[in-house]
């Protein structure tokens, strides 16, 4: 989890911590040995590519050389863990919620006529709670 950059150095005091998104893996080195493996994040001083306890949380992305998890963006979704960039929501469908891990089943109401603009109503999920995707209007 260190490095030096100072040529010449000899000493272990000089050596500083592995910067946020990258890795040290090895002795010696004046640099870092590389970004963060794609699916994980690494905080300073990481001396693993791929840290298992800093594996990408659902619904989070964590392209390589991440220094955090990025929460999924609308119309994208995360359903598991160490994902390494987020999916896009499947084709028809609009999801307006953040960090979405799933997309349920079609739901209907019970009482009433279903509104014709909510024929096919999806529920999302995300870790914290539940909001609604509606499918795209379509023009004949």
């Amino acid at each position: 989890g260190l490095y030096n950059p100072r040529e010449g150095s000899t000493s272990d005091s000089e050596c500083i911590l592995c910067s946020a998104g990258s890795y040290c893996n090895s002795s010696g080195l004046a640099a870092p040995s590389g970004p963060c493996g794609g699916g994980f994040y690494c905080p300073v001083g990481m001396n693993l590519e791929f840290p298992p306890e800093y594996a990408c949380p659902r619904g989070y992305e964590c392209p390589p050389g991440s220094k955090y998890p990025s929460l999924c963006t609308p119309g994208t979704l995360a359903p598991g863990i160490a994902t390494p960039y987020c999916d896009l929501v499947i084709a028809g469908h609009y999801a307006n919620a953040s960090g979405l891990v799933s997309l349920g089943h079609p739901i209907s109401f019970v009482v009433g006529k279903q509104p014709q603009n909510f024929d096919h109503l999806i529920l999302t999920e995300n870790e914290t709670n539940r909001s609604f995707s509606f499918p795209f209007p379509t023009t004949g």
